[in-house]
């Protein structure tokens, strides 16, 4: 087994795995798949029990490693308001289309010390875990994306925001204050709006995600459920209080895209702090019915056409949430 990437804070960019914007609560949690994560977990530290199990399917082998590092590694149920998205890459070697239960016992634990290494008591904890694999032929590479939370202040979620919030769209500092709010301190836009998403869709469960899935936001295109793409296109934003005009290039999409200039005001960080959540429950209502809303990543770019372009890459995760035994 080869540990092939270390740490690296950012989302992947592939992902393949298996009406009213509210959520149904209740509908998704897994009921029986405890005893099976626990049995995986169990006899990968028991005598070499499972080097003795045979060979495991490809998508059994993500589904396992996957459930035992959220199992084992997150905790569910801290909210948090910051996050930052970790990735740890390992390869283990393929027979014959599959690989041994021995191989895939062996990447649980060397992911799961990797990633445990960020649950810091009182400072930050694993919230979740989304395991990708890739079959490379002679091996299959596992990539354990972990959304790691922190800053733990307590308060309603709300897209409120005063007269003074005035905030740059981007940036990788504190001091993102912007037009009558020029020279104040405090997180730039999309940091601002991602933390405030989390703290809405996260609380208070004691339990851990299975069948977790990325969805990425694209600029340019419409939906493309079969890669896990939101595209803009398919989602204009409705006329209202925040978006009078359709089409004028001032917040005519849910999460914000070359539109108004890169200062937002009051009105700005309302529309784009709602929209990105109301995007997220209409990509898990019609594509993903059977899950819940578990993380919204959002970071600011300016990497296409010529640097000119302004925007917020946004990436929406999803599981299933399992129940633990009692």
């Amino acid at each position: 087994m080869t540990v092939l990437a270390g740490t690296a804070i950012s989302s992947l960019t592939s992902c393949k795995k298996e009406g009213a914007l509210e959520p149904a609560h209740g509908t998704t949690t897994e009921l029986n798949v405890t005893p099976r994560v626990k049995a995986f977990i169990e006899n990968v530290h028991h005598d070499g029990t499972l080097r003795n199990a045979g060979a495991m399917a490809l998508d059994s082998a993500e589904w396992y490693v996957e459930a035992a590092l959220n199992y084992t590694c997150t905790n569910a149920a801290q909210l948090y308001n910051d996050q930052l998205v970790d990735t740890f890459s390992i390869s283990i070697p393929l027979l014959d289309g599959e690989v041994s239960a021995a191989q895939a016992g062996n990447a649980y634990l060397t992911l799961a010390e990797l990633i445990d290494a960020h649950n810091v008591s009182g400072s930050s904890h694993v919230a979740l875990v989304d395991v990708v694999t890739n079959n490379a032929g002679a091996s299959l590479e596992i990539s354990a994306v972990c959304v790691v939370g922190s800053g733990y202040t307590k308060g309603a979620p709300n897209t409120n925001y005063g007269p003074n919030d005035h905030w740059l769209w981007m940036g990788d500092y504190s001091h993102c204050g912007c037009g009558p709010n020029s020279g104040a301190y405090g997180q730039c836009a999309d940091k601002q709006i991602q933390g405030r998403v989390n703290y809405g869709i996260n609380g208070g469960y004691y339990t851990y995600w299975t069948d977790v899935e990325s969805w990425w936001v694209d600029h340019w295109g419409e939906d493309d459920p079969g890669d896990k793409i939101v595209g803009l296109l398919s989602h204009p934003s409705p006329i209202g209080p925040t978006n009078l005009v359709s089409g004028d290039g001032v917040r005519d999409y849910p999460v914000y895209f070359s539109e108004g200039g890169g200062c937002f005001g009051p009105t700005d960080m309302k529309h784009y702090t709602q929209g990105a959540y109301d995007l997220m429950l209409v990509v898990r209502n019609a594509y993903v019915p059977t899950k819940e809303l578990v993380s919204c990543t959002v970071v600011g770019e300016m990497a296409m056409g010529g640097g000119n372009d302004q925007w917020h890459w946004v990436t929406y995760r999803y599981g299933k949430r399992a129940k633990y035994d009692q």
